[in-house]
Formats: structure tokens, sequence, C-alpha cells
């Protein structure tokens, strides 16, 4: 953890600032490798476990030992003036933190595709400018091993990402120091329960975020109250297209992955435009990709790169093929008094 990014997390039970407590220093300068996250207000600790904070129902971390921790560092901190965080788990959720914990490899498996190298690519070269122009913290929400937040900070942007699996955070932590980012902040929390403080990020990103989620609505509100006036949010998600019948019918012959997808695995494009504005933002959305995986993962990265943004160009433009892309690309802006019209998808 990054000890500069304390100014961004609140409690997530009572919304209060924390303090900082440091037992170990990281290996980068200005970086925890162990400590403990106080809220004097309500009482409750969170610890800082290998760099990550850990600011979740301690009943989704069932692999982390929280006596052994507190029996560790009892010289440096007064474990017993605090109660651990304990809001109750939900069963969806929990599947969740299994399946990606126990299969920590399984974002890379798939991020390592050329068709998703691809996708990701084409989708960063979309945002990156807009993030840029920002100048602000950038939150990368459900943020897998890292395979968007490593590169925006490789830009030289300010990221901190979140997921709710310590499986994928560890993973995502090994890639950014190997890529020489130690500084970059990697916390466990809800993404229905974000501990951050209101209004001070310029981006926040959803990248194949919401349909593991069973409340998208309840995130986008909780993105908007975390962005500044102006701010951007970006989403990318799987598509309900009129085509998509091809799609499951090649995955079912050849799967390509395995996915453990929450109660809305594919989003129409009115209905992600929808979920925007009930949280108070001013979207655009447009598809993308729409071709078959299958295809491009035949053609390699850079031939499957040049493929889908010229494809992504040319079906753009018509009136009814632009809807089959076969993901859904969403921007959207918190500001007041601007309409979507002005907005650039």
């Amino acid at each position: 953890m990054n000890a500069t990014d304390i100014s961004y997390i609140h409690c997530p039970s009572c919304g209060s600032p924390l303090d900082l407590v440091v037992f170990e220093e990281g290996s980068h300068p200005g970086t925890v490798a162990h400590g403990i996250l106080a809220c004097h207000a309500c009482k409750t600790m969170f610890p800082i476990d290998k760099s990550i904070p850990l600011l979740i129902d301690v009943g989704y971390i069932p692999d982390f030992d929280q006596d052994g921790f507190a029996l560790r560092w009892r010289d440096s901190f007064d474990f017993a003036g605090y109660r651990r965080f304990e809001c109750g788990t939900n069963d969806a959720k929990m599947r969740q933190v299994l399946f990606f914990n126990n299969d920590a490899d399984y974002d890379d498996d798939v991020a390592e595709s050329s068709f998703w190298r691809a996708v990701d690519a084409s989708i960063l070269g979309y945002w990156t400018n807009d993030i840029i122009s920002k100048q602000g913290a950038v939150l990368d929400l459900g943020c897998g091993t890292g395979r968007i937040g490593i590169p925006l900070a490789q830009q030289g942007l300010h990221v901190l990402s979140t997921d709710i699996s310590i499986g994928m955070l560890r993973k995502a932590r090994e890639k950014a120091q190997a890529a020489g980012l130690s500084h970059m902040t990697f916390f466990l929390a809800d993404a229905e329960c974000l501990p951050l403080a209101p209004a001070r990020f310029s981006a926040v990103i959803s990248y194949g975020m919401l349909h593991h989620v069973d409340q998208p609505v309840a995130i986008l509100k909780g993105v908007k109250r975390l962005l500044v006036d102006g701010g951007l949010f970006f989403a990318l998600e799987n598509h309900a297209s009129p085509v998509r019948f091809i799609f499951d019918f090649l995955m079912r012959r050849n799967p390509l992955w395995e996915e453990e997808a929450g109660s809305h695995p594919l989003f129409k494009i009115k209905e992600l435009i929808d979920l925007a504005e009930t949280a108070g933002l001013s979207p655009k959305a447009r598809t993308s990709v729409f071709l078959p995986p299958h295809f491009f993962n035949r053609l390699g990265y850079s031939s499957s790169k040049r493929l889908i943004d010229a494809t992504d160009r040319s079906f753009g433009w018509l009136p009814v093929l632009r809807n089959f892309g076969g993901q859904v690309v969403l921007k959207a802006v918190k500001t007041v008094g601007i309409p979507s019209e002005m907005i650039k998808p």
C-alpha cells in the first residue's frame, strides 16, 4: 500500500477517515507491507497484510489468520481496543470469492489470449486520452489481476485498484512489482460498500465487473459518489446482442473460458444506459467486437487488434449492425446540465 493513499480511504463501517499504523514498511519508499487502518470513531480495525489493506467483512477472507496476525503484531497495536469488521456475508458474493481465489490465474489465462489482448488494447486506446486529460486519481473497480490498472499506471496515472478476491489482488500485486510499480495500492473491498472518500476520483473504471454482481445500480450510485464533478465512468460489459446465439453455440462446441457470472450475465445497450442514468450519470454507449473470439485467437494479437479496430470503425456507422457487437462500451459523466448527446462515446 502507498502510505499517501490513506487520504482516499474511509471506514466501510461508519464512513469516517482512518488512521494508518505502520508495523513494517514495504520495499519501495513510502509503502506499507504490514500495518493497521484504524477507525477511532467506531473502533474498527482493518489489517494491512503483505501490502494489501483488507477492507472487507472477515467472512470473505477465510484463509487469512486474524488471530495469528494480531499475535504477531501485538506489541505494535492495541488489538483488544478495536473490533474486526463484520457486517455479514452474501452467498452469491462468496461464490465469486471462492471461484476467483481458487483460480487466481483465470484472469491471466483469459487476458493472455490473442482475442482479449486485442480487445484490452483497443478499449484502452479509446479511454486513455480522456483519463489522462482529467489529471486525477483513477479507481480500477473489480481490477482482477491488474490488466487495466497496471497499463494505466505505466502511463503515469495515479491508480488505486480494488477487488473482492484476495487471490486476484495478490496476483495483481506481483505483476505490479514486476513492472516496477511497487507504489501502487491494491485493496480488498466489496464494490457495494466501497471504503473510499467521496468526490476524490477523476475516473472510475469497471472492466467486465458489473455482470458479476447482483445489484449493478448500487455499484453505479457508489461510483457517482466517488467521482468529482465532471469525472468519468468507463465500463465494458457482455452485450445481449441479437446474434449472441452464435457466440453461445461456438462456446458450447469449443469453450474458451469458464466464468462465474452473477444474476445479470448480459446487458442490453439501453439497459446499461438506463442503469447509469438511474444512478445520476450522463452516459453514452456503443458496441464493440463484431466477430467471435474463436476467430481472433486464430489470427494472433497484432492481426486481431487491427481487425477489431477496423470492424469497430466500419460497423459503428451502420444503423443496424452497429448494435451487434459482443461487448457494450459505456462512457458516462458526473455532471449537471450537459445532455448525453454532447458526450463522445
